[in-house]
């Protein structure tokens, strides 16, 4: 289920609305009801390699290993 931002041509308005399906896009504004608000990307995305910021110094595998595990119980 993708998370996706919408904007109202008419008022500028920038909004996000999950989507079960693509029959379930917005038919309008929520603010000015305005019809046919643009799609405009996603509103949220999950992207593995930003998880890499909180691996530590000593290994290559993000917390896994038994020195990081005992490091993180200190």
């Amino acid at each position: 289920m993708p998370i996706l931002k919408y904007r109202c041509a008419q008022c500028g308005k920038e909004f996000a609305k999950i989507l079960v399906n693509t029959g379930n896009a917005p038919k309008q504004c929520p603010v000015c009801s305005a019809p046919s608000p643009v799609e405009i990307g996603e509103a949220f995305t999950y992207d593995a390699t930003s998880l890499n910021r909180y691996a530590c110094d000593s290994c290559d595998s993000c917390g896994v290993e038994a020195s990081c595990q005992a490091a993180r119980s200190s």
